[in-house]
């Protein structure tokens, strides 16, 4: 009969260390930008920011779009910082915790639109306009 004891604890040791690198990597105060992230995603990162701004996670402070923020909604949920560079102008970078975020979102929207395309079923009359 096993020691489920000793093998009880060496799981939980494990399961600690993995525990606080991710309390680490998630409370990492360095911000990382929008294009490393959307390179991660396989996307450009305009086509990044549309993605959220369609979900209504961020929004363009400005008509060129060059910078985005969040909505309230995600304000204070730790997913941004900030960063002055020297001629005053402000980056919003997102944390890890953003960055995990991010990636949650965009997962779950494509299984939504694969979900989606995969149920939608063409009736008769949908077949005959495209026959015509």
């Amino acid at each position: 009969m096993p020691n489920f004891k000793k093998i009880d604890q060496k799981v939980l040791n494990v399961l600690k260390e993995k525990a606080e690198y991710h309390d680490v990597i998630l409370k990492s105060p360095i911000g990382i930008n929008t294009t490393q992230i959307a390179k991660e995603l396989g996307m450009s990162p305009n086509a990044l920011n549309k993605k959220l701004h369609d979900l209504k996670i961020i929004y363009p402070t400005n008509k060129k779009n060059s910078s985005w923020v969040l909505y309230a909604k995600y304000q204070n949920k730790g997913y941004q910082v900030s960063r002055t560079r020297k001629n005053s102008k402000i980056d919003f970078l997102w944390t890890q915790k953003g960055r995990k975020f991010i990636h949650s979102v965009i997962a779950n929207t494509k299984y939504e639109e694969i979900e989606t395309e995969t149920n939608h079923q063409l009736s008769f009359g949908d077949l005959w306009e495209d026959w015509k």
